[in-house]
């Protein structure tokens, strides 16, 4: 039978089969030899016993998931304060991988929700090109909306402990069987509740939580700066090429990326965001 893993605990694994049933199954070491297993991957098993593992469309190794449709960023203004750096990094990296991410800001009941903060978010998030809403899980808020971005996906939920991922889960499932635990106060950060990534179904797709993150491993995405520089989102605003094709867009003459930026074509805070994001590569190779 041909099936994908819905969960994996390192030494078993749930399949859902093409039968829409699922199975508990092994896999031998020979399997394993050839590298990790991921949830998402698409397998052939017998006697539940996986036999094969499928070529993967996508995967990242942190969190360890493979074939996925969407990546929805969860994020939080109110304890904790996202980082907005980390999430345009990778979102960029995601966009250069031809993954389109979405953005969700969590807690909008609270009262001490600041929307204007959300409204500049907003505005710079669209300007790039991508999808961002806030919503309650308490009031329901923009529930509605975010079912619509599920439907017929595999969607990965990503975001920092504390943000809310398990809370939506249940929200849109409408149970209440994913653990959730409140903001640590003492460490202004949540406390981790999923420890292993695991696929909900969702009518006729999947919602994927993951374990939270501070730090996601993008080194299965193979980015270069090359790749930055060419694909940065808002770049493509500007039809003049650069006098060189390999330009970073730093200190080149007749850069077409910093004349623009000159002219007000490309927002300056979006231009020192690339350039953060480029030395946060440079440091890591």
């Amino acid at each position: 039978m041909k099936g994908f893993i819905i969960k994996s605990n390192m030494t078993n694994y749930i399949v859902y089969g093409d039968d829409n049933k699922r199975y508990m199954c092994s896999c031998n070491k020979n399997i394993k030899k050839n590298g990790p297993i991921f949830a998402g991957d698409y397998v052939e098993f017998e006697n539940e016993q996986i036999k094969e593992i499928y070529p993967r469309k996508n995967f990242l190794l942190r969190p360890r998931v493979a074939n996925i449709d969407n990546i929805v960023v969860i994020a939080s203004l109110v304890e904790p304060v996202v980082n907005e750096l980390m999430v345009n990094r990778y979102f960029v990296f995601l966009t250069v991988n031809k993954i389109d991410p979405i953005l969700l800001i969590s807690k909008s009941d609270l009262v001490n929700f600041p929307h204007d903060k959300y409204e500049q978010l907003k505005k710079q998030y669209n300007l790039m090109g991508f999808e961002i809403y806030k919503y309650s899980a308490k009031t329901g808020e923009n529930i509605d909306n975010i079912k619509e971005l599920f439907k017929g996906k595999k969607v990965l939920l990503a975001g920092q402990t504390g943000v809310g991922k398990s809370k939506l889960i249940n929200k849109i499932l409408g149970t209440e069987n994913i653990t959730t635990q409140e903001i640590s106060h003492a460490l202004g950060r949540g406390k981790h509740t999923t420890t292993y990534v695991e696929f909900h179904q969702y009518k006729d797709g999947w919602i994927i939580d993951s374990p939270g993150f501070s730090y996601i491993d993008f080194s299965a995405l193979s980015v270069n700066k090359e790749q930055l520089s060419l694909n940065y989102p808002t770049f493509n605003k500007v039809k003049e090429p650069c006098r060189f094709s390999d330009c970073k867009h730093l200190n080149e003459p007749d850069c077409a990326i910093k004349e623009a930026v000159k002219n007000g074509i490309i927002k300056t805070e979006i231009y020192d965001d690339y350039l953060k994001i480029l030395k946060g590569m440079e440091n890591e190779k």
